[in-house]
């Protein structure tokens, strides 16, 4: 027996030579699910080819645009195995923040990394080497973390990971600069879809671009997941109310080449993924890059009943202006980009059938909700809207114009019968102390616009939840004082009630209900010409965050008047408050049963 001999075959194996799919199938493990204890090519098998990419040395990159609930964790994790026992080398494998990469790494990759055999004895003995942010193996280190400018830099590595990378235009260069050009560098990018622009956009067309489809088992043509070929029937009650039991039964796919049709079962789309395949569109592309999408249909363990539901509320919540339910389904469910569809011309809008000046007497409106007062203050004049606002969420504007003074604002509000908590005054500009006074003295609202995207508050039941306004708040009039009482004889600091506001959010909204019209959103006949004007005068553009630098969408002027505008954004956020208008940003409904399985 050679001890030399004997050492070097103890320390030097060869690598696996075959399927990558059949190493995985032996070794690979899941003990944190409770429904596939071990990894499955058939489970999830849009998955398989990903595998192969990185396997694959001629590959460099994978981008996947994915659906909620396709397996892209369980993936990673399978991956992450592989990538250790058999092509080891630098690892850096990103997420969203670094407390939900710490979280999967506790809960989700340690367990997988330890149940995998070929591991264990590559684990490091010293505790030390295995943190929160990475595991330092004997031949390789595995780093994990965030999505921040910290982490992408100084690293070198020869494996990367971008999950959910729609979350950080910005950093995707960078972080693919931690490759430093290796020959053997490869990068793999999972995500949803993402907004445009971004810069995904690019790392997309940069692959060679495959769609997951399936082959009608009636006329055996390739069959693209299109959400037109999923069919049902509206089944509604005389009061227009959704039938979901109804609707439920009727949702099927219906080929697009024959018009063969299948029913929304387990079974069937089941089937319909044993006969798919990913197929290249043939589009130009650089060699070695690969770009890949899997719809929300196309993963058998997701009812088409479910999308459909969703699909349903989201068009309902669209003819109330609203169009987060839209932008989620696209970008969660069909793994689509989002497109701007408020760069657009200027729209020729159109009056509805009355006139303005058939209810300048304040009388009620048949079926009214509310009436809103929304003022636009300059420097020496004003800007005003009034909007009566319909139970079913339709809306007639009732005045807009130019005000000079303080007295006009009132004489309009009282005459028009306003309540004095409806009417909203802006206060996110330089003389806004002059804003509370005005509004201490009536009892107005004040409304203070800011860039963001959402405000977390709690809702009625205690649990937090994402609206466009902010939680209702107090501040001290400068000058604003009480009536006076005896006790007080000079009265007390006056309180103003004021809500922050998401400015963007609200006019995304505005300008679906603008380019919607009558009966949703009404303007009369003899509406002044300058209302027109400015219902034209902003666009949404790409435009630079001063705070994080990063490129996001916002709405600028176009060089026109926007004093109209901003009045119709804070009637939109009013009618959201007082729950006329849906005011929650609607996250997607997560599956009630057909849970999606571990296993990739």
């Amino acid at each position: 027996m050679n001890p030399l001999t004997d050492g070097a075959r103890a320390g030097i194996r060869l690598a696996y030579a075959g399927d990558a799919l059949d190493w995985l199938e032996q070794h690979v493990r899941f003990p944190h699910s409770s429904r596939s204890t071990h990894f499955d090519r058939h489970t999830a098998p849009w998955w398989n080819a990903v595998i192969h990419d990185f396997a694959d040395p001629t590959c460099r990159q994978t981008f996947v645009q994915a659906c909620t609930g396709a397996g892209k964790s369980t993936a990673l994790e399978a991956l992450t195995c592989w990538a250790v026992a058999q092509q080891p080398g630098p690892m850096l494998s990103i997420t969203q923040t670094d407390a939900t990469s710490a979280e999967w790494m506790a809960t989700r990759l340690m367990p997988v990394l330890n149940a995998c055999e070929p591991l264990r004895e590559l684990m490091p003995t010293n505790r030390h080497h295995v943190k929160k942010d990475g595991i330092y193996f004997a031949h390789m280190a595995l780093m994990l973390g965030g999505a921040n400018s910290s982490n992408a830099q100084e690293k070198s590595v020869q494996t990367l990971f971008l999950d959910e990378c729609w979350q950080y235009s910005d950093l995707i260069t960078q972080f693919k600069k931690r490759l430093h050009d290796r020959w053997n560098g490869y990068a793999l990018l999972t995500s949803q879809s993402y907004e445009e622009p971004h810069q995904l956009t690019e790392e997309w067309r940069a692959g060679e671009e495959f769609v997951w489809c399936h082959k009608c088992p009636a006329c055996e043509q390739w069959v693209k997941p299109e959400w037109v070929n999923i069919k049902y029937e509206e089944a509604k009650n005389e009061r227009g109310e959704w039938n979901w039991g109804e609707l439920v039964k009727s949702v099927r796919h219906e080929c697009p080449h024959c018009q063969h049709q299948t029913p929304d079962t387990m079974a069937a789309r089941r089937a319909l993924t044993q006969r798919s395949e990913w197929i290249s569109e043939g589009n130009d592309h650089v060699s070695g890059y690969r770009s890949r999408r899997v719809s929300a249909q196309s993963v058998y363990w997701i009812r088409w009943s479910d999308l459909v539901i969703q699909w349903c509320q989201a068009n309902d919540a669209k003819h109330l202006g609203v169009m987060q339910g839209i932008k989620d389904f696209r970008m969660q469910r069909l793994a689509q980009p989002w497109q701007l569809e408020a760069e657009m011309p200027a729209l020729e809008l159109e009056a509805a059938e009355y006139f303005v000046n058939e209810w300048q007497d304040g009388r009620p409106m048949p079926d009214e909700a509310a009436r809103v007062m929304a003022i636009d203050v300059q420097q020496d004049h004003y800007w005003v809207v009034v909007r009566v606002w319909l139970k079913n969420g339709h809306s007639r504007l009732l005045w807009a114009g130019k005000v000079l003074t303080l007295d006009q604002l009132r004489e309009i509000q009282t005459r028009l019968k306003v309540p004095d908590k409806r009417t909203m005054m802006d206060a996110g500009n330089s003389f806004h102390g002059a804003v509370y006074d005005r509004c201490a003295k009536y009892g107005w609202t004040a409304l203070i616009g800011r860039a963001e995207d959402h405000f977390t508050v709690r809702g009625p039941d205690g649990k937090a939840v994402k609206r466009y306004y902010s939680a209702p708040d107090q501040v001290v009039a400068p000058t604003g004082r009480t009536a006076p009482t005896p006790q007080f004889p000079q009265g007390k600091r006056a309180q103003v009630l004021f809500f922050y506001w998401a400015s963007d959010p609200i006019k995304d909204i505005l300008a679906n209900l603008r380019n919607t019209g009558s009966p949703v959103w009404e303007f009369p006949q003899d509406a002044a010409p300058e209302y027109v004007r400015h219902m034209n005068s902003e666009r949404k553009r790409a435009t630079v965050d001063k705070r994080t630098k990063r490129t996001r969408l916002r709405w600028t002027q176009t060089g026109r008047p926007n004093h109209l505008w901003d009045c119709e954004a804070m009637q939109v956020l009013t009618a959201q408050i007082l729950g006329i208008l849906p005011d929650m940003i609607q996250e997607a409904p997560q599956e009630t049963v057909d849970e999606a399985p571990a296993s990739a």
